[in-house]
């Protein structure tokens, strides 16, 4: 009990002893790892739509990055085209894993 109250309580945040705690038990081999894991067992739903979303910021990254600066620092909103991939197709699902494995390092 001593060292989960230590690490809550008394150690600086930015330490990460709670996440770090969390991370042992769960026996990952790191941080973002842990995270995954509580978050897909937390709400799979979720979780899954939060990766969905990952992979088309990344796929189309020039894309967004130029709706960012054409937007300015005024503007509220803009529209942007983004290219999807159905997520069943193979290079979706290769590309999904390559994701998984790129955050787990």
């Amino acid at each position: 009990m001593l060292p989960g109250f230590v690490a809550r309580n008394v150690a600086p945040t930015s330490r990460h002893w709670p996440e770090r705690m969390t991370t042992s038990t769960l026996g990952t081999d790191g941080m973002w790892n842990g995270a995954g894991r509580l978050g897909a067992a937390a709400l799979p739903v979720n979780w899954d739509t939060m990766v969905e979303g990952a992979i088309i910021v990344q796929d189309n990254r020039d894309a967004v990055d130029g709706c960012r600066r054409a937007m300015g620092k005024n503007a509220k909103s803009t529209k942007c085209t983004i290219t999807l991939s159905r997520p069943d197709t193979p290079a979706a699902i290769d590309r999904r894993d390559q994701l998984a494995r790129e955050k787990s390092q």
